[in-house]
């Protein structure tokens, strides 16, 4: 079976999932590196968006700010304004107010000593301090900076993804190598034996419904506060894990003892 139709079957699946523990080990490495690849996505894709958009929006403001923007020993030394450029609010204000931002519009907000990235729902999205500027540095400095540094900047993006996946992938791992071992004690509570090598292929392909649900979620914005989130991300997960095991036929003396009881 292939690893695209295993992945199509671990959505829906129980019983197959149950099948999988047969798979190839190989089969279900490439499983959670392929989903791992899949929810991946719409980070890599709306970052992507955000630093293209910004690499375009940032000169433009700085050029449209009436006075010049000034950074001395990482603090920021300019006074208040504000400018809307495609979608984008940017304005300098020490106390970083959301409230006087459109509330449909992503931001770029200049405190003191940071710059802080916000999306249309005022979600932070990151911080940087001006220290990685480096001593002192101008609004036409960081603009010229910029221009000259696009390409720069989607190789270091790339280097900052292909990071990313990988870190995520190492996590997925731990995660289902503990899970692994709560899956044999399902079956162990369900009168079937599971080795630790079938309970990490049922874990595994058990991941794919909530990972992906998950992901749908957070592309929606449903997503609820990180502790209860998580709470109903595991929670799905044990539920996927204990409906495949359920799946797997009990040892034949098993049934046979019930049978004469």
């Amino acid at each position: 079976m292939s690893v695209w139709k295993a992945f199509s079957k671990s959505i829906y699946s129980f019983k197959h999932i149950g099948m999988f523990r047969m798979l190839p080990i190989g089969k279900a490495i490439s499983h959670l590196f392929l989903l791992l690849f899949i929810t991946s996505l719409p980070a890599i894709i709306y970052t992507s968006m955000m630093t293209s958009s910004l690499s375009e929006v940032v000169p433009k403001a700085l050029n449209d700010f009436s006075n010049e923007l000034v950074i001395k020993n990482g603090q920021l030394e300019s006074t208040k304004e504000k400018v809307e450029i495609d979608g984008w609010t940017i304005k300098v204000d020490p106390l970083v107010e959301l409230e006087e931002t459109s509330s449909d519009s992503r931001k770029l907000i200049l405190s003191n000593d940071s710059v802080h990235i916000f999306d249309g729902n005022n979600k932070p999205v990151q911080t940087f301090s001006y220290q990685l500027l480096g001593g002192n540095v101008t609004g036409d400095q960081i603009s010229q900076y910029l221009e000259s540094e696009k390409a720069t900047f989607w190789i270091m993006l790339g280097i900052f993804f292909s990071i990313y996946y990988l870190f995520m992938t190492f996590l997925a791992f731990i995660k289902v190598t503990i899970f692994s071992w709560i899956t044999t004690l399902i079956g162990t509570f369900s009168k079937r034996t599971i080795p630790f090598r079938f309970a990490f292929r049922i874990a595994t392909y058990s991941l794919t419904i909530p990972t992906l649900l998950y992901m749908i979620f957070d592309m929606l914005q449903w997503v609820p506060p990180s502790i209860i989130g998580l709470a109903i991300q595991y929670g799905l997960y044990l539920l996927v894990i204990t409906l495949s095991v359920n799946t797997l036929p009990k040892p034949k003396h098993k049934q046979t003892k019930a049978a004469l009881n």
